[in-house]
């Protein structure tokens, strides 16, 4: 069974609505598909299809579904999808993969600089510095330098982008190896404001604290329940957290927010994938 209308059909719910090449997919899924070449199974960036059954749920408890299943490799994202083989295409599921980001590089501050003195201590560059070459979306990655182009970080300065499967490799190689005793850099973590896993609702939430320091007597504002929780994100897979910031709140520039952005998600390690 052909893989690549199954594919388009992914990829068209995969791009953001704002992406430059979406309507061109839609509107000329036939032209693309027949452009795509289909080979033996290669190694990175060509996009892996095999043809496998997967329980699906359904009315009658589950039933099995032929799909194919798909490695993708997108520019912010590694995509382990199935879709079904027949009509009409629809995803099954969807797991979304990402490599462990490089480790930062000492920035120096500009007083540093000028007084040529060795860099004291490591800190977090601005997140620019962690961008793959020709990222296109607004967030830092697109941030702009002082002068033309992109910002592109201190490890990638000079570097011209390479065309081709092979350029997130050659981005990945200009940035500092990750130790084989990998030392993350220290900085403050962030806290958040948040009603604790568990509680139903910010009255009950409210409740349960009164009753822990003995407050009960007391009436207490809904916002009272909200526990102080530091990250507990993997500072080694992220550095900078797990958040997509826009370019106004990088942490380079400042270090208080009263709101957080991104979604919840659940990460694990799965270490095959790269």
């Amino acid at each position: 069974m052909d893989p690549r209308r199954p594919l388009l059909a992914f990829l068209a719910s995969a791009l953001p609505e704002n992406h430059p090449e979406l309507s061109s997919v839609l509107d000329n899924a036939e032209e693309y598909a027949s452009r795509m070449v289909m080979t033996a199974e290669t190694p990175a960036c060509e996009v892996n299809a095999r043809l496998v059954w997967v329980q699906v749920p359904s009315e009658g408890g589950v039933h099995l579904e032929l799909v194919h299943r798909f490695e993708v490799e997108m520019e912010h994202n590694w995509y382990e999808t199935t879709a079904t083989a027949s009509l009409p295409h629809h995803i099954v599921s969807v797991v979304d993969c990402a490599s462990d980001s490089p480790m930062p590089l000492p920035v120096p501050s500009e007083e540093d600089k000028l007084d040529l003195v060795p860099v004291r201590g490591e800190r977090l560059p601005n997140l620019g510095t962690f961008v793959l070459l020709g990222s296109n979306f607004d967030t830092v990655s697109s941030a702009l330098g002082q002068g033309s182009g992109r910002r592109l970080g201190k490890a990638l300065a000079g570097k011209k982008p390479k065309k081709g499967c092979h350029a997130k490799e050659e981005a990945a190689e200009t940035y500092a190896p990750t130790p084989r005793n990998p030392r993350p850099p220290k900085f403050s973590k962030a806290t958040y404001e948040v009603f604790p896993w568990g509680v139903n609702d910010p009255v009950e939430a409210a409740q349960w604290k009164a009753e822990r320091h003995g407050q009960t007597e007391v009436e207490h504002p809904h916002l009272y329940g909200r526990e102080t929780v530091k990250e507990l994100g993997d500072t080694l897979a992220s550095p900078a957290g797990w958040h997509t910031l826009p370019v106004s709140l990088d942490p380079g520039a400042e270090s208080d927010r009263a709101a957080m952005g991104g979604r919840f998600v659940l990460a694990y390690d799965q270490h095959d994938l790269g």
